[in-house]
């Protein structure tokens, strides 16, 4: 489980995301699927995320 148990707050999440990997037949790790999941995130709310920023600190935050 090491590394991923300090990253997650629950063995649930680490494994059903072990499940959805294995069950869509994905040869990918979690570290690497975590990632995607995250650059997407950040890529949908980047507008957001620069705004709510840009109120704190005045600049740009994320630039993708």
């Amino acid at each position: 489980l090491f590394p991923y148990t300090t990253l997650f707050r629950s063995l649930e999440t680490l494994q059903n995301l072990r499940n959805v990997l294995q069950d869509l037949g994905e040869r990918v790790s979690i570290a690497a699927y975590i990632d995607n999941i995250l650059r997407e995130h950040l890529r949908e709310h980047l507008e957001l995320l620069n705004s709510a920023a840009a109120k704190q600190r005045r600049k740009t935050t994320i630039t993708l």
